[in-house]
């Protein structure tokens, strides 16, 4: 048999230098982005876990343990980072975009060896078929959010984990080396350890021994026991059990005259089957998004999206089930189309149990298609390089056409990212009226750019798109407050309680109101609701021992202004309103010192204090 020579080794350094110079050419960019107020402050740069070095790094490993949140290797990583160089988003996301173009890399070597699988009589056009699988994960526009947005750390890292399972998993296929399965097995651990959405790894690997022709279900199970315990402890981490018994719950369905009519009753009566119906939607919508990657969004509305499908949102299902049922008819001669198709189904399944389908990139996310786009990928590529035309350069030209597309898409997607402004705008000018988009740009008008008019415009349209909306409700209140106009803050205040009844923030805020009016009493009552809701919201402890302050009770202001301090150990004021305690106290240099330390920290009042009573 005529031997055919094995891919150039020389070819294949040129495609990683191409693939490395395009994916750092578009995604540069982000060094130059800030941190936005979608999950960034609350995850990193007001996380006392990341950013308290007085807290233990151990700390990351309890942090949202056994829930689907759980991440130590991303809190791990962005500790370090914090540590090391402070509040600087350049590199937060320099690192995410290395660990993409690490991911970049990973495809390539991986498509080497999967794509023999599908194009096994065109040897010499595999590294071609893998450098354009790469490519278009390089720059795919639905890449962005999981690139640009520093919280997705979670998707990179647990993507470059899971790649490098897989990889181990081919090699062990390929060579017969147990080591290899090993080592995918402590890959997996890995994943893990970085995101819940990778404990779909499992299924990934049966999938590949179906690729590869393995039938023995009982060996293919002993021999991965490695594997199949990190899986269990993954279950155990997550709290899934607990986590996937409430997710199935639900009551009856419903009844009625005709299809439509029936499975709107049904969906209304039963929440499982509303789940299900939601499940395909997502899966559809999300497996069209990616093949048309347009109209890019942080933010899609579900029930704006059922509402425009129409009676199409109950056909949906069948139209699923009729695809995955074409492409198994077809996998004789196509089978790319079903690896694909499972690979996508698989690796994206957890998305479709997230919760609410209203809320902030609740229903679907871009995020959520990082890993699973692969198997898409390599599918399009594959039946690209099928194609039957005498132009032998037809598929090098349509898959070099497709990039570029994603290139001009991709690019103005990343610089959506740029702040919290120019994304909620963003998300504002592509979604009907969402609340969740005007309640982001107000919070940056109102903490960053201090426009306070701006900011309670964006409330107010945020409340007219939605009444409900507990977050925009509160945050009008601190602009009223601001503005003096405490009986409106006061109102809000009480709305936001009302919806949320477990609202810390707004308990606090009322309390401070009600302070001010000499309501002791009352206000008294709203910060010992708000400890007893979040015994560790420093806030609550500083504001009652303001309370304390004005009561004169000196001892229990300087109690609760210990244990705020004890909470945040930066926390400026607390250490100010302890020294006026101290003071109180005839504990004059006690009370100096307190002023000191709170003037280091920032506070600028404690310095005209510390000039008239302490020199």
């Amino acid at each position: 048999k005529k031997k055919v020579a094995p891919p150039s080794g020389k070819k294949n350094i040129l495609f990683i230098a191409l693939l490395l110079l395009v994916t750092f050419g578009i995604y540069f960019q982000v060094t130059s982005h800030e941190f936005v107020n979608y999950d960034d402050d609350t995850l990193i740069t007001t996380n006392r876990v990341v950013v308290d070095a007085g807290k233990s790094w151990t700390d990351c490993f309890t942090w949202n343990i056994f829930t689907p949140h759980f991440k130590p290797l991303v809190l791990l990583s962005w500790r370090a980072e914090y540590q090391a160089f402070g509040e600087k988003p350049g590199v937060f996301l320099f690192n995410n975009l290395l660990l993409h173009a690490f991911n970049v890399l990973l495809v390539f070597f991986l498509s080497l060896t999967l794509l023999r699988k599908f194009i096994p009589d065109q040897k010499q056009v595999i590294s071609l078929a893998a450098f354009f699988v790469a490519l278009a994960f390089a720059v795919h526009p639905l890449h962005v959010e999981s690139v640009a947005w520093a919280v997705e750390r979670k998707d990179v890292l647990y993507t470059f984990f899971f790649l490098l399972s897989l990889w181990s998993y081919l090699q062990y296929l390929e060579k017969n080396k147990y080591t290899y399965l090993l080592l995918c097995a402590l890959f997996y651990l890995l994943v893990l350890l970085s995101k819940s959405m990778g404990i779909t790894l499992i299924a990934v690997l049966f999938l590949t021994d179906y690729l590869y022709g393995r039938k023995n279900l009982v060996g293919l199970i002993k021999e991965k026991i490695p594997v199949i315990f990190f899986f269990v402890v993954g279950i155990y981490l997550y709290g899934l059990v607990d986590y996937l018994t409430g997710f199935v719950s639900g009551g009856a369905a419903g009844s009625g005259t005709n299809l439509p009519e029936t499975l709107q009753v049904a969906s209304e009566s039963s929440p499982f089957l509303q789940i299900v119906l939601m499940a395909f939607l997502k899966f559809f919508l999300m497996l069209v998004h990616v093949l048309i990657p347009l109209h890019i969004s942080v933010i899609y509305e579900g029930l704006e999206i059922q509402k425009m499908l129409g009676i199409f949102f109950y056909i949906i299902p069948f139209v699923v089930i009729g695809l995955f049922y074409l492409a198994y008819r077809l996998s004789g001669r196509h089978k790319e189309i079903l690896f694909g198709l499972l690979f996508f189904l698989i690796t994206f399944s957890p998305a479709i149990t997230i919760g609410k389908y209203e809320g902030v990139g609740v229903f679907v996310g871009d995020r959520y298609t990082y890993a699973p786009m692969l198997g898409l990928l390599v599918a399009m590529v594959v039946l690209c390089f099928r194609i039957q035309s005498s132009f032998k350069q037809l598929p090098i030209v349509l898959l070099s056409i497709l990039s570029i597309v994603y290139i001009a898409l991709t690019i103005p997607a990343i610089g959506v990212w740029k702040n919290a402004e120019t994304l909620w705008t963003n998300a504002i000018e592509k979604t009907k009226c969402a609340a969740p988009a005007y309640n982001g740009r107000g919070v940056y008008y109102l903490n960053k750019t201090k426009e306070n008019d701006k900011a309670l415009a964006d409330f107010d349209q945020a409340i007219l798109c939605d009444s409900n909306h507990v977050r925009a409700v509160y945050n009008r209140g601190i602009i009223l407050m601001n503005k003096n106009r405490n009986a409106e803050a006061l109102r809000d205040y009480n709305r936001a309680i009302i919806l949320n009844p477990k609202y810390v923030e707004a308990y606090v805020n009322r309390g401070n109101i009600l302070r001010d009016q000499g309501q002791n009493d009352a206000a008294m009552m709203d910060y010992n609701t708000a400890i007893q809701l979040s015994p560790e919201f420093s806030k609550s402890y500083f504001n009652r021992g303001s309370l304390y302050l004005n009561m004169k009770r000196f001892d229990e202001a300087i109690a609760d202004c210990d244990k705020a301090i004890s909470i945040d150990r930066n926390y400026a004021k607390a250490y100010y309103n302890k020294g006026v305690a101290l003071f109180n106290l005839s504990r004059k240099e006690d009370a100096c010192k307190e002023f000191s330390t709170s003037l280091n920290l920032g506070y600028q009042a404690a310095d005209k204090t510390i000039k008239e009573y302490c020199q």
